[in-house]
């Protein structure tokens, strides 16, 4: 009787019952839980359900019908949040947390429903939940587990990139082209880069690292209203960069005048952190914006090459852009120089985005699939994005060696992980038209195979082939393909499907053991999402032939949605999980 007892509905269970259920839930940390539920007969239980586990801890209850609270709310003060989603006239809980949540100082949450839907939990993960519970049917062993999974992943996002923080400076960075595009009158694009931020970073954590950045962009308004700039937007591009437009005058000297200011006030606004000063300096990168030089690239690339002109003064420092491409064309030199030095000294930092299944057609693969990114490290300690590097290696002719240097990278953690026992993980390495040219990539693996003298190494390798160059270079790619599969049982995925025509005509001579569909495709025009039956028949048609899918590009819950209910076998992308700077073997998404 007693153990059929503990598996009734939580509705069920008397304040007296609670008391005896397990105690292992004494480990986590909580003192202070926030309850927002129409109900206050769940309020109730969920207060006994505390009071008993963590008898010093507070629970308070705020009411739906006071409505969404404003961003003076304490939410950092909180260590678990529980909420429902239906919450009368006052919108739903989703929005409140969509709206509310910015980063880990949100507290841990649980999202629950009266009844289970599936869309709800899809978003509720989305929008920065941990959990999510279903009322009906609800056990105390369920809500323990629940309250354990919450903080335990609350408790990850401390240790790794805040993926709903990574999301909002994405919407940032497009904002910015979009208002940039926006303009037709004169004004200027400032670019103001906090030098070492990754060095930072690592020396005083996630959260501090962005308070830094809060802090400069607070600097940034007092100095707009000392030179009585009052229309200045100020947009956070991502963690180490601060974009500021200013319009509304023909006067260039308030810009250069605006950025001296800004200069000294950061030396005369040091930034604390635990009681004590954490030196950094700013880089200031001005391009004016005239009618006539009107475009969001255009401006980007000017302000950016200014950017890293005044990166080579020891001081705060900013530079104007000439508006004659000089200063560009010096600036992305010394780039290049500097992207040659980072692979030749292994300045490059890898990182690997979980691809997660999906499907029961995965189940005899067995194998964690990690798909590796990479950044480089400039000569200053900073991270420069793929959008910063690739151009320039494009231009240069030096992609190659990054592909190559990934490669290597990638045999010696593989042979490290077979060492260590842990052999049932794979990476997907994206190959570009350098690579694909001539013997050398053949050749490059065979040295590496030599050098650690295991053929069998390669085998958890997944080399990218994107459709459009696969096409263009297709006699010198199977060749390639046929020579390592026979040699060393790597696998191939074709990326970039977007097209049933597409799929076939790759497909003709060869077959592929993944295809990566996107969910969306981006032009000039904007973004435009896959048809549903598009995705559908690619699904289809690619299981067909053998190959297992990856919908790619999963960036908001209706493409997560669509693509499990299209047949998908993987999914990948930032909503899913984010890029991290290691693999790990215990981490746990939920889909």
């Amino acid at each position: 009787m007693h153990n059929n007892q503990i598996n009734r509905p939580l509705w069920h269970f008397s304040y007296s019952y609670i008391e005896k259920t397990g105690k292992f839930m004494s480990d986590l940390n909580i003192n202070k839980v926030l309850v927002i539920d129409r109900s206050a007969r769940f309020r109730r239980v969920l207060s006994r359900f505390f009071s008993q586990k963590f008898p010093n801890a507070e629970i308070r209850e705020y009411e739906p019908e006071k409505g969404c609270p404003d961003n003076t709310f304490p939410w950092h003060e909180f260590d678990l949040l529980i909420m429902n989603f239906k919450l009368g006239t006052n919108g739903n809980g989703l929005d409140w947390l969509r709206i509310c949540k910015t980063g880990t100082k949100f507290p841990a949450t649980i999202v629950t429903t009266d009844q289970g839907h599936e869309k709800i939990a899809v978003r509720a993960f989305r929008y920065g939940a941990h959990d999510y519970l279903n009322k009906d049917g609800l056990s105390i062993p369920l809500l323990e587990k629940s309250v354990h999974r919450a903080m335990n992943k609350h408790a990850d996002e401390t240790r790794m990139d805040d993926s709903q923080l990574l999301q909002s400076k994405l919407v940032n960075r497009v904002k910015l082209y979009q208002r940039l595009d926006d303009i037709h009158e004169t004004g200027a694009l400032l670019l103001v880069s906090i030098d070492g931020f990754d060095e930072i970073h690592n020396s005083i954590g996630l959260l501090a690292a962005d308070d830094l950045g809060s802090h400069v962009a607070d600097v940034i308004t007092e100095s707009s209203a000392a030179v009585n700039i009052n229309n200045a937007e100020i947009i956070r591009m991502n963690d180490d960069t601060i974009a500021i437009i200013m319009l509304g005058t023909e006067n260039d000297d308030v810009y250069t005048e605006f950025s001296r200011e800004l200069c000294n006030k950061i030396v005369a606004s040091p930034f604390e952190h635990e009681g004590k000063y954490i030196d950094y300096k700013i880089s200031i990168g001005v391009a004016f914006i005239k009618e006539s030089s009107h475009g969001a690239k255009t401006n980007i690339a000017c302000a950016d090459a200014a950017v890293r002109l005044a990166m080579e003064n020891d001081e705060n420092s900013f530079v104007v852009f000439g508006g004659d491409a000089q200063n560009a064309n010096v600036a992305d030199q010394k780039l290049v120089l500097h992207i040659q030095d980072s692979i030749k000294e292994d300045r490059v930092q890898p990182f690997f985005q979980p691809i997660i299944s999906v499907s029961q057609a995965t189940e005899l693969l067995d194998t964690t699939i990690y798909q590796l990114r990479t950044k480089l490290i400039d000569l200053n300690g900073q991270l420069l994005g793929y959008n910063d590097f690739f151009p320039i290696l494009k231009q240069n002719k030096l992609v190659k060696n990054l592909d190559f240097w990934v490669i290597r990278h990638v045999i010696e953690r593989l042979h490290k992980i077979k060492i260590d026992g842990q052999d049932k993980t794979g990476f997907l390495i994206s190959l570009e038209e350098e690579s694909l040219l001539g013997k050398g990539l053949v050749k490059w693996i065979d040295s590496l195979i030599k050098h650690f003298d295991d053929p069998g190494l390669a085998s958890s390798i997944m080399f990218e082939i994107r459709s459009e160059q696969f096409i263009a270079l297709q006699d010198n790619v199977l060749d390639i393909m046929m020579g390592l599969r026979d040699k060393y049982g790597i696998s191939f995925a074709l990326t970039n499907v977007h097209g049933s025509s597409i799929l076939k005509t790759c497909t003709h001579k060869t077959s592929f053991e993944f295809v990566k569909i996107p969910m969306y495709t981006t032009s000039d025009a904007g973004d435009k999402a896959i048809n549903t039956d598009e995705l559908r028949q690619l699904i289809a048609s690619s299981s067909e032939q053998g190959s297992l899918t990856i919908a790619e590009k999963i960036d908001n819950a209706d493409y997560l949605s669509t693509a499990i209910e299209c047949g998908a076998d993987f999914v990948s992308g930032y909503l899913v999980h984010p890029p991290q700077e290691d693999i790990s073997s215990d981490y746990e998404v939920v889909i």
